[in-house]
């Protein structure tokens, strides 16, 4: 089964972090706290929604939410920076996704943000 239509996305985040997407035509669910977002995660998912973005500030704090759902095919959960920049836990949860997925990591070179890393004294790979 493939997305259909943006009605199968949605995103869950604070009113502000998520204007831009509800102008792209997904369904949005503004929500002031984690607890919120945890009740729209739900909602969502039992609606039948199949991929669903969390603002990753947000989906820190449902970890045990995320890894119930990672087992089932439906709803994929993705968090996903904020537009006031990202706190490295989505990067940090993707890492750990495709570690177990592919049995390796595949950002050798990047520390848990994402970022390079530098060799001794900062000079590793400079020519």
């Amino acid at each position: 089964m493939s997305i259909e239509s943006f009605t199968d996305v949605a995103i869950v985040g604070r009113a502000d972090q998520i204007l831009p997407y509800r102008a792209l035509g997904m369904t949005t669910h503004a929500v002031t706290d984690a607890e919120e977002a945890r009740d729209a995660v739900t909602a969502l998912a039992k609606k039948g929604v199949r991929l669903i973005y969390v603002i990753e500030d947000l989906a820190a704090y449902m970890q045990d939410l995320l890894n119930e759902y990672a087992t089932s095919t439906f709803p994929t959960i993705v968090p996903i920076p904020a537009s006031t920049g990202p706190t490295g836990y989505a990067m940090k949860r993707l890492r750990q996704t495709i570690k177990k997925a592919a049995g390796t990591d595949i950002f050798v070179g990047e520390d848990e943000a994402g970022t390079e890393e530098q060799g001794q004294a900062g000079t590793q790979g400079r020519v």
